[in-house]
């Protein structure tokens, strides 16, 4: 699929930031806008088209396929990763943060290098605490779980890491551009 693509180097996104958007195993690491096609041991041929919006001059579209319990959408026509999903405790973020861990966890781990804002459902308002320089993520907590939040700035972009919570677990996890 990607022949003319592939050498594409995507390690301007190893920034300190943009980093910590992955999903990774103690051998295989999915991170947004790095390209797919960079990632050893991938067959893209295997894949379903999710979205496309193609015109009769350009190909656009977005391409999904599952790799050992991990969904991985991703850019046909730069190979950038867009969207990671799992349900699987296999897969973990930079920071160790899995599927099974206690939610609580996630302000424990992203707490200190976040400011914080909670969502109350009843005031549908957003409770903010007070903003402090210099920190890398917005954290924002609901009874749904959490919301890890910062700018991709090469791409001018909002990247967005979500903790679903049932009964105090974390039970999905979804890394993805936008939020």
């Amino acid at each position: 699929l990607f022949a003319e693509e592939k050498s594409i180097d995507d390690s301007k996104y190893d920034d300190k930031t943009t980093i910590e958007f992955c999903l990774e195993t103690d051998t295989k690491r999915f991170c947004l806008y790095h390209n797919i096609n960079n990632i050893k041991g991938i067959d893209t041929e295997k894949c379903e088209v999710v979205k496309d919006w193609s015109t009769d001059k350009v190909i656009r579209k977005w391409l999904k396929l599952t790799y050992n319990e991990l969904s991985v959408t991703w850019n046909y026509s730069n190979g950038a990763i867009v969207f990671l999903e799992t349900m699987s405790p296999i897969w973990r973020t930079k920071r160790g943060i899995k599927v099974g861990d206690p939610i609580n966890k996630v302000k424990e781990v992203y707490g200190n290098d976040s400011n914080l804002a909670f969502f109350d459902y009843k005031s549908k308002k957003y409770n903010y605490e007070p903003t402090q320089k210099g920190k890398l993520f917005l954290l924002m907590e609901s009874d749904d779980g959490f919301s890890l939040n910062a700018g991709n700035f090469l791409e001018e972009e909002m990247m967005t890491i979500l903790f679903h919570n049932v009964d105090g677990k974390i039970s999905k996890i979804e890394v993805l551009i936008g939020h």
